[in-house]
């Protein structure tokens, strides 16, 4: 977050993987390895909206932000599936998403 309490990236373990270990033997900091191009949502985002983002990024977490970029929190898949057993929106959007062909998919 820079000075404001805005977002300015975020730290996965594939970005530590990647690029934090290509040098092993300099010190790094975070803003060296992180991901600055993040898609965040906005806390009032349907449900919905977060899962088609998931899904076209191929990612399980998003930043939470509000109106002036401030982190409130992180959503994850799991989150979402957890509203899904009462939500037919919500199934119809994991299910959409679920159908699209993977590296997984290649095997079944």
């Amino acid at each position: 977050m820079d000075g404001a309490g805005r977002l300015q990236g975020i730290l996965t373990d594939r970005d530590i993987v990647v690029r934090g270990l290509v040098d092993l033997g300099g010190e790094r900091r975070t803003e060296d390895v992180m991901t600055d191009d993040v898609s965040a949502v906005m806390e009032d985002e349907p449900l919905t909206s977060v899962l088609d983002l998931m899904g076209s990024r191929q990612i399980r977490r998003v930043p939470v932000v509000d109106r002036n970029d401030r982190l409130l929190g992180i959503i994850s898949m799991a989150d979402i599936a957890n509203r899904a057993d009462y939500d037919e929106d919500l199934q119809d959007a994991f299910e959409r998403i679920s159908s699209r062909r993977s590296f997984w998919s290649l095997f079944s």
